[in-house]
């Protein structure tokens, strides 16, 4: 199945492959998160907030913080799926949202 690119709402690394999560539904990405990524790279709605998880930051709902400098971004995809930010990304991750 082909999927457009604006319809991805977050993937994430499942044993070496990539998991597509949209609306839809999830689909099976025959790849790596990385090689996903590189895919995504050429659109500016995607980023990649941990070393599991590329999310689309036009389907992010919420940013919280956690504890000790860690966050957690909560999806606006029916599940309200949140999605563990790595430190060393909250800062762009921030920048990128305007907070």
């Amino acid at each position: 199945m082909l999927l457009d690119f604006c319809e991805i709402i977050y993937a994430r690394s499942d044993n070496g492959t990539a998991r597509v999560s949209t609306s839809q539904g999830c689909f099976n990405f025959a790849g790596t998160l990385s090689e996903l990524t590189g895919k995504l790279d050429r659109e500016s709605s995607f980023f990649r907030v941990h070393k599991s998880y590329v999310i689309n930051l036009h389907f992010v709902k919420e940013v919280v913080p956690w504890f000790k400098g860690t966050y957690w971004v909560i999806m606006a995809d029916g599940e309200n799926t949140q999605i563990p930010v790595s430190k060393a990304q909250v800062k762009t991750l921030k920048q990128l949202l305007g907070l």
